[in-house]
């Protein structure tokens, strides 16, 4: 059973708008008309969503769990972040209904998500934008980490004051961040190298030596890891061999299509450096990102936890430069590219989601499933599915 459809449904309905405004020159009128539309047909499909994806079967016991903010004696025991935790008691003081937080959440993020996009790129690339951000990590944030998400859309907000040079309101967002998540922490120091522009010579050698790491498979974190833990004593060698040999560290190196597609992406970006940076200077914040990203992947393959918890960070990265690649292009490769990068978007949306947890449900379905139906249906197939993966 095909359960991506819905999602495939509307990653292609708006590749269909996206692709009409670049190759239609509308009126600004027409383009806001576009832009509101699919972002309201976003905002609807997961913020009306019901018991999907993950994260859910710890968030719905989280809130009803925890009091409205108005009531006293609140009590901030949780392992949540103590800012995700008052956020939840103040959207529960509005309504106890959990589909409403869920709502006010997705409101919030495509809030902010709206106002990233309309700094950084062309209004008539924007539907394009959205539709980079759902399917390159985007769904799975958006569904499946409800704090992440918030601290990454507030370092996103930061951006603009690393350009500006302002130190106090770029630690102010972040720090708010960090009382969602942890991973905030990782966003402070960019703040001192972000906006350099980085020698083209510089990067083309990063991406050489990756993809020698990559392909010859080089194992250098794990050896120096247990090389430390042997000078510290038995016991911390054995517990750094049971987690060298867990599945964070369990990664297969091969040739796949995201690997085929970070190679092609990178070679766009190198062949058109200069370009992208005279277009805006602000890319140069996200070449740098790519490039963090790139050496996430690449440098540090062998450890599987910190691909996805840290290079996932600066996902982002793509959500402005494979619009701004396609603006870079005339008006003929311009298609050939988005059809590349659509091609691609429409085969990730598909696999993140074609599994039994992501089968879609909207609460104004007359028969939306409610949380025990859909609590069963985790605990029988979550593990599997978690082993699969």
């Amino acid at each position: 059973m095909n359960y991506s459809l819905s999602y495939i449904i509307l990653v292609a309905s708006s590749l269909v708008i996206a692709s009409a405004q670049i190759g239609i020159n509308f009126d600004e009128k027409s383009q806001k008309f576009l832009n509101r539309f699919v972002w309201l047909s976003f905002l609807c499909f997961f913020g009306l969503r019901g018991f999907i994806g993950w994260d859910w079967y710890n968030y719905y016991p989280l809130f009803e769990r925890i009091k409205p903010i108005t009531q006293t004696g609140l009590e901030i025991k949780s392992a949540f972040d103590i800012g995700f935790v008052i956020y939840v008691s103040i959207v529960k003081t509005l309504s106890k209904d959990y589909h409403f937080f869920i709502f006010i959440s997705s409101l919030i993020d495509f809030i902010l998500l709206h106002y990233f996009l309309n700094k950084y790129i062309p209004k008539y690339l924007y539907v394009f934008a959205f539709v980079v951000f759902i399917t390159m990590e985007g769904v799975i944030m958006e569904i499946n980490l409800m704090r992440n998400i918030k601290a990454l859309l507030l370092f996103l907000l930061s951006l603009q004051y690393i350009e500006k040079r302002n130190f106090f309101k770029f630690v102010l967002l972040n720090l708010l961040g960090l009382t969602f998540h942890w991973s905030s922490v990782i966003f402070f120091p960019l703040y001192f190298f972000l906006n350099k522009k980085i020698d083209l010579r510089i990067f083309i050698a990063v991406f050489i030596v990756g993809n020698i790491v990559y392909l010859t498979k080089l194992h250098y974190i794990k050896p120096f890891v247990t090389y430390v833990a042997h000078f510290i004593g038995e016991t911390a060698t054995e517990k750094t061999d049971a987690y060298l040999n867990s599945s964070l560290f369990n990664t297969q190196y091969e040739i796949s299509i995201g690997y085929i597609e970070r190679i092609f992406t990178a070679g766009l970006i190198m062949l058109n450096y200069n370009q992208l940076i005279e277009k805006s200077k602000s890319n140069i914040l996200f070449i740098n990102s790519f490039i963090l990203f790139f050496i996430f992947y690449f440098y540090f393959s062998e450890v599987n936890i910190i691909v996805s918890r840290i290079g996932n960070l600066f996902i982002f990265s793509y959500w402005i430069l494979w619009p701004s690649l396609i603006d870079t292009y005339n008006h003929a490769t311009k298609y050939i590219l988005f059809a590349i990068f659509g091609l691609y978007m429409s085969l990730k949306i598909q696999k993140a989601t074609n599994n039994i947890l992501f089968r879609y449900d909207n609460v104004l379905y007359e028969h939306s499933q409610p949380y025990n139906e859909r609590v069963k249906i985790f605990e029988k197939n979550a593990r599997k599915i978690q082993r699969q993966k």
